[in-house]
């Protein structure tokens, strides 16, 4: 009687693995740096209103989780990636949601990172990104049964998301 057993990845697909981990780890080292650079040169502080802070929390929770499902991937936690990306599908949600909220506010209240971009400008490229990041992702979760196709779009979408931290 023949019986299934899981195939364990092969050599290129740890590697791959590995590459999409190595990804994630450089992803949150640029955001932190970025955004840590802010703050030392005055550009950024803890004195801004609640909303800027709520967005901080979702973008950088993105972030984190998505280094954590790549752990997972690599770590062989198939079972956990799968439902943690149940999580993050609701956040990607929450993010698309609050992060043209932002766009919104920021105009309104005229607040808008140095004079590089009009806040008109910064909101259409903002807005963009975030509605680049929307359909990543969706596209990603519909190619979730392809992995090849949807560890990329989901770094894509991730990469699309961090514009502000190179600012």
């Amino acid at each position: 009687m023949a019986t299934l057993a899981q195939a364990s990845p092969t050599d290129f697909e740890q590697r791959e693995r590995r590459f999409f981990l190595g990804m994630a780890v450089a992803i949150a080292a640029i955001v932190l740096a970025g955004f840590g650079g802010y703050i030392l040169v005055g550009l950024s502080s803890f004195d801004a209103p609640w909303w800027v802070h709520l967005h901080a929390v979702t973008y950088m929770g993105w972030i984190v989780l998505y280094l954590n499902q790549n752990w997972l991937i690599v770590s062989g936690e198939t079972a956990r990636h799968r439902q943690m990306g149940r999580i993050m599908a609701g956040w990607a949600v929450a993010m698309v949601v609050i992060g043209t909220a932002l766009l919104f506010a920021s105009v309104a209240a005229q607040r808008s990172p140095p004079p590089i971009f009009s806040a008109a400008m910064l909101f259409v490229m903002d807005e963009i990104n975030v509605l680049l990041f929307a359909g990543l992702v969706a596209a990603g979760l519909a190619l979730r049964r392809r992995s090849d196709w949807h560890r990329r779009l989901m770094l894509s979408a991730t990469v699309c998301i961090i514009a502000p931290a190179l600012g």
